[in-house]
């Protein structure tokens, strides 16, 4: 299997994982309300907030996989992820939703890691196939939509939110192993590369 392949693979497989993450807050809110009541407006600002850092962070995150590579990147994001994964698992108020909430928004940022990483491996006119193959990795929003909720219902949904803690900790070992050491680094400014 060639380099760019292997980077493929573990590169949309770690999209998927980010994305899972990402909606676990609108993926369970349903079990959450049961226990911290909200209302109509706090649970609708409980579920955009990951989603508006998730976009905000794109840019940034973009820039930083030129400078230092996707194997960094990834496996910065899914250790800074395991800590709002264990505030959203003992969250017992508003507060602890959001600020949990805002910081799952790195979930859905990583997507720009795989967009500015892995043409590097391509020629050109493979680049829209590669990345359309990597977004493919949307599909981790589908996954956990349907899982947590089956898995809220036999274990509640602290414990599913904690299963999530494993899945984002093999990621960051899968990328620190097997992520690309030695991936070309472009060192532009940020104005230069938007």
């Amino acid at each position: 299997m060639s380099k760019g392949a292997k980077q493929l693979y573990l590169q949309t497989t770690s999209l998927i994982a980010g994305f899972m993450v990402w909606v676990l807050i609108s993926s369970l809110m349903p079990y959450i309300q049961a226990d911290i009541k909200l209302s109509s407006t706090q649970i609708s600002w409980s579920t955009a907030v990951p989603v508006i850092l998730g976009s905000l962070l794109r840019v940034p995150i973009g820039y930083w996989t030129n400078r230092f590579g996707a194997r960094s990147l990834f496996t910065i994001s899914f250790i800074l992820l395991l800590l709002p994964i264990g505030i959203l698992s003992i969250a017992n108020s508003l507060f602890m939703l959001l600020l949990g909430g805002f910081m799952l928004g790195i979930g859905g940022a990583v997507f720009s890691i795989g967009v500015t990483s892995l043409p590097k491996y391509y020629p050109k006119e493979k680049h829209g196939f590669i990345n359309g193959i990597y977004g493919a990795g949307n599909i981790g929003t589908a996954i956990t939509s349907f899982s947590a909720p089956v898995l809220a219902n036999a274990f509640g949904w602290r414990t599913t939110i904690q299963i999530f803690l494993i899945v984002v900790l093999v990621f960051a070992l899968l990328n620190f192993f097997f992520g690309d050491k030695t991936e070309k680094k472009v060192n532009v400014s940020l104005t230069d590369q938007i």
